[in-house]
């Protein structure tokens, strides 16, 4: 989870990470982001899946729009990565 300051969707070199937000698997499983940003959902199954934010945590002036989702699909043997940005608000 990053903070998407030029509003280009894709993280940039200087664009921070959203710390202590949480990210939802599934509507079900939660994981809380890092200083960086990251997070991690450890053994899933392979397949089709789907994240979603909880935005209560970010900054001031950044949101992640409600609803908006993240559709994965996760490989065998792989480490699925997904970069979520939180634009800021106008």
């Amino acid at each position: 989870m990053y903070l998407d300051s030029n509003d280009n969707g894709r993280r940039d070199a200087g664009e921070a990470g959203a710390p202590n937000v949480v990210v939802v698997l599934n509507g079900r499983f939660q994981a809380h982001t890092n200083g960086d940003g990251r997070f991690e959902f450890p053994s899933v199954t392979i397949g089709d899946h789907f994240l979603t934010v909880v935005p209560d945590n970010l900054p001031l002036a950044w949101s992640f729009p409600p609803g908006a989702r993240a559709d994965v699909h996760v490989r065998v043997h792989t480490e699925t990565r997904v970069e979520l940005g939180a634009g800021r608000l106008r």
